[in-house]
C-alpha cells in the first residue's frame, strides 16, 4: 500500500510538472520562461539555488539566463566552467548528481564556497541537432536524499528548456543578421546618395578648381585678390575631400591598389601626422621588422592614419601619447569564430593605432563607424572620420577591432590581408601606373566632354601646357573632327559617360579612322559605375574628376608615352 502511495505521489508530481510546462512563459503569465522555471524548480525540489545557462560552442564559458537564489532573482553573469560541477555536466553530457559534500569535490569553484553549497544536480540542454547549448544547475545548502525525484523532474523539464533556449538563440541570430542587413542597406543608401551627387558635384568642383588654379598661376603673392583666390581654392578642395570621404564610406571610391610595404607608407606620413596632432602629443612609431607586403592604395593608408590620429588627438586633453605600430599575425579559425566582426582566417599585416585619451563610452561604441555620428561639439567634426576608415577597410577586404574603456584610452587594430601571389609581376604592374612628373607637351589632343564648362576648362589647361587642342561636346562631332583633320591626333581625352555613346564606344569608332591614337579616360562618376565601362582595367589610362593641372599633365604624359 505504501508503494502505491509513492507511485501515485510521483505520478502526481510529474503531472504537475507537465502542467507547469504547458503554461510556463505564456504571454498571459507576464513572466519570462526561464525565470518561471527557475522558481518552480527551487520551490518544488526545496533547493535554494537554481541557475539556467547558455553555453558557448567550445563548452568553456557559460552565460546565465536566469539565476534564482533563496526567493530572489540575481543579475545574469558570464563565468568559466573550468573546475566546476557545471563543467562536469558538460563533459559527461548527462545528469550529474552530488547529493552531499559538493564543496569538497570542487574546491576551486568559488561560487560553491560562497554559497556554502552542500548538494548539486545538473543536466545538459541539447538542441535539435543533439549539440549542447545550455545547462540547468540546482544547488542545495543541505544534503539531498530525494535524488530520484530531482533526476526525474530534470528529465521532464530539460527538453522543454532546451527548445526554448534554441528558439531564443535562433531569434538572436536572426536579429543579428537583420542588423547586418539593415547596416548593409544603410551603406547602400549612402552609396546611392553619394553616387547621385558625386558626378555633378565633381564636375562643378572641377570647374571651380581649374579656373581658380589658372587665376592663381597668373598672379603673384602681392596681387590684390591672391589671398581671396587661395581661400576659394582651399574651400573647393575641402569639398572634394568631403565627397571622397562619402565615396570611401560607401565603398565607391576609385582606387589604385599597389604592392606596398606598410612600414614605408607610414614612414612617409610620420612628419605630417606630427604636425597634425600638435606638439603637446607624443607620436610613437613602432614598426615590425621584415613586414609582409600588402596590396592597397597608398593614399587610402594616408587617409586611415590621418583620421585615426585626428580622432586620437581629439580624445586627449592636454599632453598625451599616440602610438602607431605594425606587426604580422596569422588568424586561425577558432580565433575568428570567437569574434563578432566576421574575420576570415589567414595571414595579416596588423596596424595598430592607440592613444591614452578619454576612451569611448559603451553606448557610443556600436555607433562609432556610422556616417555623421559624432560625439564632438558642433563645428568640431563631421562624423565622417571613422566611417571613412570603415569604408576603406571594407573596400580592401580588411577588418578592424576596437578596444576602449572610458578614461583609459582607445586602441584600433586593423588587419590587412598579406599579399602572396606573384608579387613581382604585381609590382611591375603597379610601377607602370605611377604618374610621370608633370611637364609641357606639343602634341595634338582631342577632348570630348559633354559638359561645356568642363570642356572649356580642360581645353584651357592643356593649352597652357603647350598642347594643340581640338574640343567637342558630342561624340558624333568628335568622330567628324577625326575624319576631317589633316594632321595627327596623338591623344583622345574623353569623358566616360556621355549622352550619345560611352567613351569606350567612341574610342572603338575613332580607332577605325585613327588606329594609333592613345587614350585617356576621365569621369566624375563613382567607381562602381566607371568599372562597368572597363576603363579601370589594367593598362587603361584614367583620371578622376576633379583634377589639378599637375595631375592632368602627369596623366597626359603617361598616356602619350605608353606603348
Amino acid at each position: 500500500m505504501a508503494g502505491s502511495e509513492i507511485d501515485i505521489t510521483e505520478r502526481k508530481e510529474m503531472e504537475d510538472a507537465l502542467s507547469f510546462l504547458l503554461t510556463c512563459g505564456l504571454p498571459a503569465t507576464g513572466e519570462d520562461f526561464f525565470e518561471s522555471l527557475a522558481r518552480y524548480l527551487s520551490q518544488t525540489l526545496a533547493m535554494e539555488y537554481v541557475c539556467i545557462d547558455s553555453v558557448d560552442k567550445d563548452g568553456l564559458m557559460a552565460q546565465t539566463v536566469a539565476v534564482y537564489n533563496c526567493g530572489k532573482f540575481e543579475t545574469n553573469v558570464k563565468y568559466s566552467l573550468k573546475d566546476t560541477p557545471c563543467g562536469e555536466v558538460i563533459n559527461s553530457n548527462a545528469i550529474c548528481c552530488y547529493p552531499k559534500e559538493v564543496r569538497k569535490l570542487f574546491p576551486n569553484d568559488l561560487a560553491l564556497q560562497d554559497l556554502m553549497a552542500e548538494s548539486y544536480f545538473g543536466t545538459t540542454l541539447l538542441d535539435s541537432k543533439g549539440e549542447i547549448i545550455g545547462l540547468i544547475a540546482i544547488i542545495g545548502y543541505c544534503e539531498l536524499k530525494e535524488s530520484k525525484k530531482v533526476e526525474s523532474l530534470l528529465k521532464i523539464v530539460a527538453p522543454r528548456a532546451a527548445g526554448e533556449l534554441e528558439r531564443r538563440k535562433i531569434e538572436e541570430e536572426h536579429e543579428r543578421l537583420q542588423s547586418q542587413l539593415n547596416h548593409a542597406q544603410k551603406l547602400e543608401a549612402v552609396g546611392r546618395l553619394a553616387g547621385g551627387v558625386a558626378h555633378d558635384f565633381n564636375n562643378m568642383l572641377g570647374v571651380i578648381l581649374g579656373y581658380t588654379e589658372i587665376a592663381i598661376d597668373s598672379m603673384t603673392r602681392h596681387d590684390q585678390f591672391y589671398d581671396e583666390f587661395k581661400e576659394i581654392q582651399n574651400a573647393a578642395q575641402r569639398s572634394v575631400d568631403i565627397v571622397r570621404h562619402l565615396l570611401a564610406f560607401a565603398r565607391k571610391q576609385t582606387i589604385s591598389p599597389k604592392l606596398i610595404n606598410l612600414n614605408d607608407s607610414i614612414e612617409g606620413m610620420i612628419k605630417i601626422l606630427k604636425r597634425l596632432i600638435g606638439e603637446d602629443i607624443t607620436l610613437n612609431w613602432l614598426p615590425a621588422d621584415d613586414l609582409w607586403n600588402v596590396c592597397m592604395d597608398p593614399s587610402q593608408v594616408d587617409q586611415i592614419l590621418a583620421n585615426l590620429c585626428v580622432n586620437a588627438r581629439d580624445a586627449i586633453e592636454g599632453v598625451g601619447n599616440i602610438s602607431i605600430s605594425t606587426d604580422m599575425i596569422t588568424l586561425n579559425k577558432e580565433w575568428c569564430d570567437s569574434h563578432q566582426n566576421s574575420f576570415i582566417p589567414g595571414d595579416y599585416v596588423q596596424l595598430t593605432v592607440s592613444d591614452d585619451g578619454s576612451g569611448i563610452d559603451k553606448e557610443d561604441m556600436s555607433n562609432i563607424f556610422e556616417p555623421f555620428y559624432t560625439t564632438k561639439e558642433i563645428g568640431k567634426g563631421t562624423g565622417l572620420g571613422l566611417s571613412t576608415v570603415y569604408g576603406i577597410l571594407n573596400q580592401n577586404h580588411c577588418f578592424i577591432d576596437v578596444d576602449s574603456q572610458k578614461g583609459r584610452g582607445t586602441t584600433f587594430t586593423i588587419y590587412i590581408p598579406r599579399y602572396k601571389e606573384d608579387e613581382e609581376s604585381l609590382q611591375n604592374s603597379c610601377n607602370s601606373c605611377i604618374g610621370i612628373p608633370a611637364k609641357e607637351g606639343f602634341e595634338t589632343i582631342l577632348v570630348v566632354e559633354d559638359e561645356p564648362a568642363i570642356l572649356n576648362m580642360v581645353k584651357l589647361l592643356l593649352e597652357k601646357l603647350g598642347y594643340n587642342v581640338l574640343a567637342s561636346t558630342l561624340p558624333s562631332e568628335a568622330i567628324e573632327i577625326v575624319g576631317k583633320y589633316d594632321g595627327t591626333i596623338d591623344l583622345l581625352l574623353t569623358d566616360v559617360i556621355m549622352p550619345e555613346m560611352t567613351g569606350r564606344l567612341l574610342l572603338d569608332r575613332i580607332n577605325i579612322i585613327c588606329p594609333n591614337i592613345k587614350t585617356l579616360f576621365m569621369s566624375g562618376y563613382t567607381a562602381d559605375i566607371i568599372a562597368k565601362q572597363g576603363v579601370l582595367d589594367d593598362g587603361v589610362h584614367f583620371i578622376h574628376k576633379p583634377f589639378s593641372i599637375n595631375d592632368l599633365s602627369a596623366k597626359v604624359r603617361e598616356a602619350l608615352k605608353s606603348p
